[in-house]
């Protein structure tokens, strides 16, 4: 029955904490590469757009996101400790999941920080019009850091909807099976 519950819980974690990556969105709105001269033209509306709007919506996303990846992270370690401390099977490949998790989790923070740190060197590039080329530099750097932290976030939401789940349907299956006593 506990382990239904933690079904539930983390399930309804995932709902909350949507799945969706963050995607980089693109500047230019041309089908072509843009111009250099365009770019200028452009650039302080780009500077405009990273730091008023992307900035604060990326923020809140990275905030929500990091305190639901930790709060599944707390529910689960309680549990696997328990599963522990029973000598459950399937305790040990779970603990190796979870701490795989920790992993991507504090890669994802890590990698948003780096991310962060670029978007903000291209939000304030001061000599955006005079150098378009340089800016459109620190633009596409911005984009892969950014796909960077997306990709963090596809893993850990496959290993999550793939590994962890899997690994709690075979324990509650384990757990019905064996009345709950482990063997």
């Amino acid at each position: 029955m506990r382990v239904k519950k933690l079904t539930l819980l983390f399930i309804a974690v995932l709902i909350v904490a949507p799945s969706t990556p963050m995607f980089a969105q693109e500047l230019s709105t041309s089908g072509g590469a843009p111009t250099r001269e365009s770019i200028a033209q452009r650039c302080t509306y780009a500077q405009r757009y990273l730091n008023e709007t992307l900035k604060p919506r990326d923020l809140k996303a990275r905030v929500d996101r990091l305190q639901a990846y930790r709060y599944i992270y707390q529910r689960l370690d309680v549990f696997a400790a328990r599963l522990e401390r029973n000598n459950q099977q399937g305790a040990a490949e779970f603990r190796q999941s979870l701490d795989q998790f920790a992993k991507k989790t504090e890669a994802f923070k890590k990698n948003y920080e780096q991310y962060d740190s670029t978007r903000d060197i291209a939000a304030k590039y001061e000599n955006c019009q005079k150098r378009p080329d340089e800016f459109q530099e620190y633009v596409n750097a911005t984009r892969i850091a950014r796909e960077t932290v997306a990709k963090d976030v596809a893993d850990i939401h496959t290993l999550l909807d793939v590994s962890v789940m899997s690994q709690l349907a075979d324990l509650h299956n384990i757990l019905l099976q064996t009345g709950g006593n482990g063997s």
